[in-house]
């Protein structure tokens, strides 16, 4: 009784360990992106907070648009990751399945 038990349940402990691993990286993906967004937006107070006249000024919008650029292509590469990391996930678990449904 207790092989057959073991014998279900590793494919349930495989997959679970997989969840586990993927929510790890995708949080800390959002982890070290909230820090770096923290970071900008405190850059760009201490920027906006240091204009003196017209000069100044310009160059605050003229950083102020890079930082978004910046942000942007940050955006684009985490979706580019989760969606890797989605595939690779989706790729794995059909592979724990299709073993459990080999060895059942």
């Amino acid at each position: 009784m207790n092989v057959q038990v073991e014998k279900y349940m590793a494919p349930v402990q495989e997959l679970n360990a997989l969840a586990v691993a993927n929510v790890e990286k995708v949080v800390n993906l959002q982890i070290k992106r909230i820090e770096e967004t923290a970071k900008l937006g405190i850059e760009q107070i201490k920027a906006a907070a240091s204009i003196k006249d017209a000069e100044g000024f310009q160059g605050y919008f003229a950083s102020y648009a890079e930082t978004l650029r910046q942000m942007g292509e940050r955006a684009a590469e985490d979706a580019r990751t989760v969606y890797e990391l989605g595939n690779s996930y989706s790729a794995q678990a059909q592979r724990i399945f299709k073993d459990a449904l080999k060895t059942n």
